[in-house]
Order: structure tokens, then C-alpha cells, then sequence
């Protein structure tokens, strides 16, 4: 029995990241259950005992994808407690780890899915990214690192946006580059951000 479950589970897993590579080369619309199927080397009444139709696989695509990082960026939090060093190494890390075609699913998301499922995509999103950043900054307020940003009529909401906007606009490396030499350009550009979100561009 318990072999028959760790099975299972293994089955499930493996449709949840063949979906993601499909469905983030290729779009929602391109990808069906049959070549999720024939990928993932199952039938298609398999891969229904798992996932009721196409948009139960794409949506747990997405929270599957939303959940990594999340428990990523707690435990970046959680290992540095300085202000910038923590905002760094956030920066770092998405920088390297976060893929740039999730373009591809953003698209699908605003045309393919149904409206009721895009507040709760929403709040799986605003878990995994903003309120990290967002918590971070506010612990660093109440210190009085920073200043409220009241100050300057914005929130700190606000303030994580700008950060992953400037994330989300860097151009991604050659994959074809050395190893170290896409690991030193994403530090110097995650330095980058985190001293315009700190200190802004003005000379200290």
C-alpha cells in the first residue's frame, strides 16, 4: 500500500513539471492533455486520475511554481538579518533563479484561465514575492533603517515593486556563459537594485 501511494505521488510530481516545461515553452493553449500524457510516458486516463482537465494541471502548475519560491525566499530571510545584505540576497536569488519566461505563463493567465481563478492566482503570487520584500522592508521601518513611506506618498507594497520590477526587466544571461561569470553579473545587478531601492542614485 505505501509503495502504491509513494507511486502515486511520484506520478503526480512528474505531471506537475513535464506540464511546466510544456506549458511555459509552448503556452496553455498549444499544450493538451494528450502531450502532457505522451510526455510524461502515461495514458491519458492516467493522468485524469490525477488532474480533472488541462486547467486543474496549469493551476496547480502555478502553485506548485508560486510555493517554491516562497519557501525559497523565507529561508533567504530567515539567514540574514541585515537590512541590505537580506535584500541583496533576495535579489540575487531571483535574479538567478527565477525563469524569464514565466512571460509566457503571465500572458496565459490573462487570456486563458477563467476570471474566478485570478484573485486566487493573485494571492499565491502576493505570498510568494511581495510579502517577503514587503516584510522585510517594514522590519527594516520599525528599526528606523528606512523611512516610512508615507514620507514620499507611496506604500511598502509599493516599494517591493519597484525592486521586482527591476528584477523582472533585467535581461537574462546567455546560457552558453560560464557558470561563475552569470552568478557575478547577477550579484553586481542585484547590488545594483538593492543601493537604488536604499539610497537612490543621489552621491552619499
Amino acid at each position: 500500500m505505501r509503495h502504491k501511494r509513494r507511486d502515486g505521488i511520484e506520478t503526480r510530481h512528474l505531471i506537475v513539471k513535464v506540464s511546466r516545461d510544456l506549458f511555459m515553452e509552448l503556452g496553455y493553449r498549444a499544450v493538451s492533455t494528450r502531450k502532457i500524457a505522451t510526455a510524461c510516458q502515461i495514458t491519458q486516463p492516467t493522468l485524469y486520475h490525477y488532474f480533472e482537465n488541462k486547467e486543474a494541471i496549469y493551476l496547480e502548475v502555478l502553485r506548485t511554481e508560486l510555493l517554491e519560491t516562497k519557501n525559497q525566499l523565507d529561508q533567504v530571510i530567515s539567514n540574514h538579518e541585515d537590512l541590505e545584505e537580506c535584500l541583496f540576497q533576495i535579489s540575487y536569488h531571483l535574479l538567478l533563479h527565477v525563469p524569464k519566461d514565466l512571460s509566457q505563463m503571465e500572458h496565459d493567465i490573462r487570456h486563458e484561465l477563467a476570471e474566478q481563478h485570478r484573485g486566487m492566482i493573485f494571492q499565491w503570487w502576493q505570498a510568494a514575492y511581495l510579502t517577503p520584500i514587503s516584510t522585510v522592508l517594514e522590519k527594516g521601518m520599525n528599526k528606523g533603517e528606512i523611512r516610512h513611506p508615507s514620507e514620499y506618498h507611496t506604500t511598502v507594497d509599493s516599494l517591493s515593486m519597484l525592486l521586482l520590477n527591476l528584477i523582472k526587466a533585467y535581461p537574462p544571461s546567455d546560457p552558453s556563459s560560464p557558470e561563475i561569470q552569470i552568478e557575478k553579473r547577477a550579484e553586481e545587478q542585484a547590488r545594483l537594485f538593492t543601493n537604488i531601492l536604499l539610497y537612490g542614485l543621489a552621491p552619499k
